[in-house]
């Protein structure tokens, strides 16, 4: 059974709603924090003409991506403002059509099945040529890859602060698009994994890399175990914001429960360490572990720099 404070799902009906909001209307979620946000917190809808009136930020009632497009943020503002969570029970629209808003912007948990045929062919490949043995090899090879790449992707690409430049409305678009939404919104269960687009673009270039460094046989094996990691770090990332009955078999055990914290711990408490999702070992080896218990790794900027562009 998970503590209160961890399990996000339940959705509130108007009258809790507005009871939620009055008793919790002190509270700044905005606000990096050691503790966690309690349950009934993170179920209620930030208020978008406060939140936008006082930071002049993204106006949650309106399409977010048009509003990024023709803005005027230097980075550290954007980044500022980005990473600070909002909730949407319902989800705010990122796109200003809801086709596109649907195709490009929302995978639902269930979605993340359509990848399953990839490491089946992949495997079917390489057993054609492979001794069975080497083949299953080279797939635990690839799954071991993930952990690694995990890691990397997460840190370097969807955390490409240091590398965006200033007044570049494009890049904090393409940012928003990969990671940023899924930071400013981190409870909408419809964002938080990796859109198609991108996965189908990587995915190819990667396999398309692992053919010629490995072979065709060889490589095939290892992106089949690739793409099996990803897929169980996808279904595991949802989990850890959401609770779908899907997860039962695996949502009771300590190190679910343990990573569940330090992965919301990355988002309400600090987003410049405790990269990993699955797993720590990375965060260890790069010394960027997030301690939960520490509260000197309170992000700097604890309170909001907002109302600055």
């Amino acid at each position: 059974m998970l503590d209160e404070d961890f399990f996000v799902g339940h959705l509130a009906t108007r009258e809790e709603e507005k009871k939620l909001q009055e008793e919790d209307s002190g509270e700044d979620l905005t606000a990096f924090r050691n503790e966690l946000p309690t349950f009934s917190a993170m179920t209620v809808d930030t208020d978008a003409d406060k939140d936008f009136q006082k930071y002049k930020f993204l106006d949650l009632k309106k399409p977010l991506m048009p509003q990024i497009l023709l803005a005027h943020w230097t980075k550290e503002f954007y980044l500022d403002l980005v990473n600070r969570p909002r909730h949407s029970v319902k989800g705010a629209m990122v796109y200003p059509h809801p086709v596109l808003d649907v195709v490009f912007s929302q995978v639902p948990w269930w979605a993340i099945i359509v990848y399953a045929p990839v490491p089946y062919a992949g495997m079917r490949v390489a057993l054609n040529e492979l001794p069975k043995g080497e083949a299953y090899k080279l797939f635990a090879l690839g799954f071991a890859l993930w952990l690694f790449v995990e890691y990397i992707m997460h840190r370097f690409l969807f955390h490409m602060d240091n590398s965006m430049p200033d007044y570049n409305q494009y890049i904090f678009a393409v940012h928003f698009a990969a990671h940023g939404v899924h930071h400013f919104l981190p409870m909408d269960p419809n964002r938080i994994a990796a859109p198609w687009v991108m996965v189908v673009t990587v995915g190819f270039l990667v396999w398309r890399l692992l053919l010629a460094t490995s072979g065709y046989d060889s490589g095939n094996a290892i992106f089949a175990g690739s793409i099996a990691g990803f897929i169980v770090y996808e279904e595991f990332h949802i989990s850890l914001h959401t609770m779908p009955q899907f997860y039962q078999f695996w949502s009771g055990t300590a190190h679910y429960l343990e990573m569940k914290r330090y992965h919301l711990q990355h988002h309400y408490k600090n987003y410049e360490i405790g990269y990993g999702v699955t797993q720590k070992i990375w965060d260890y080896v790069f010394r960027t572990v997030l301690d939960p218990e520490d509260e000197s790794q309170v992000h700097r900027n604890a309170k909001l720099q907002g109302g600055k562009s």
